[in-house]
């Protein structure tokens, strides 16, 4: 994972004598759960998706100074994409994870916390599993199917 301005990039030599920088893709979308289909209208596999969820995360920022509205940037920069363009289908097979109020960027967690995350993320699988149906998923798969520039990266 490559968060901007809390690790830097990975720099690499391309043709020519280019550099270049290699960034986290969540800039550009946090949740490409679809990225690992297979691009055809009956998937072999399923793929799921875990959303890591804080139940704040529609509050509104507090911005009091310019380290509050850059961090409020931020976020809204980091969800934005994926609240707009995350299709049904993808959220038909995505487990969603309580954070507990756990940001990102809380590197320094003690181990309660660390275990109430993991049973949080247990918890919400097992209740996931517990409904989902593969070839219910298809048929909703199939029905909402649309082609895309993954789709014919596949074909």
């Amino acid at each position: 994972m490559s968060i901007p301005y809390f690790f830097k990039p990975v720099t690499a030599k391309a043709g020519n004598d280019l550099t270049v920088f290699i960034v986290d893709g969540g800039i550009l979308s946090n949740f490409p759960v679809w990225l690992l289909d297979d691009g055809t209208d009956n998937p072999p596999w399923p793929t799921f998706g875990y959303k890591l969820m804080d139940p704040n995360e529609n509050a509104p920022h507090k911005v009091n100074g310019p380290i509050s509205l850059f961090t409020a940037l931020f976020d809204t920069m980091m969800e934005a994409h994926d609240a707009r363009y995350i299709k049904d289908v993808d959220f038909m097979r995505t487990i969603p994870i309580p954070t507990l109020g756990v940001h990102t960027t809380d590197f320094n967690i003690d181990q309660q916390t660390k275990d109430a995350l993991f049973n949080s993320g247990f918890e919400a699988a097992k209740k996931f599993f517990e409904k989902w149906s593969f070839e219910k998923y298809k048929k909703q798969f199939v029905k909402n199917l649309v082609s895309s520039r993954t789709n014919k990266l596949w074909k």
